[in-house]
């Protein structure tokens, strides 16, 4: 399974990594941009997206270097990525739940 990770913490990433990459191919890239540039090149099994990055906490949704950055390309681009299953992990609640909002316009599977 191939998988991509959207996550800044690098305790996290160790956890993600710890417990997934014996198993599947592992992707895990800190800004939005590497994700994105990942998605136009690649097709993912399994999305995990965190919301606020480079170590901010509580980020607006208008911020480019997040989790919604993501989401509006997907948004745009959805018919070109596949149908992966994704996984909204952040602490910034309000923003979690635009996110995934978002992402059920286009697909079943969040």
């Amino acid at each position: 399974m191939k998988i991509l990770i959207l996550e800044d913490d690098t305790s996290r990433i160790d956890i993600f990594m710890e417990k997934l990459s014996l198993e599947h191919d592992l992707a895990c890239v800190d800004t939005a941009a590497s994700a994105i540039s990942l998605l136009k090149n690649e097709e993912f099994d399994v999305i995990f997206l965190d919301h606020d990055l480079g170590g901010e906490q509580m980020v607006s949704t208008t911020n480019k270097n997040t989790g919604s950055e993501v989401v509006r390309w997907i948004g745009l681009n959805h018919t070109k990525i596949g149908k992966p299953l994704f996984v909204v992990h952040s602490l910034n609640t309000p923003a979690a739940a635009s996110m995934t909002a978002l992402l059920k316009d286009f697909f079943t599977n969040v």
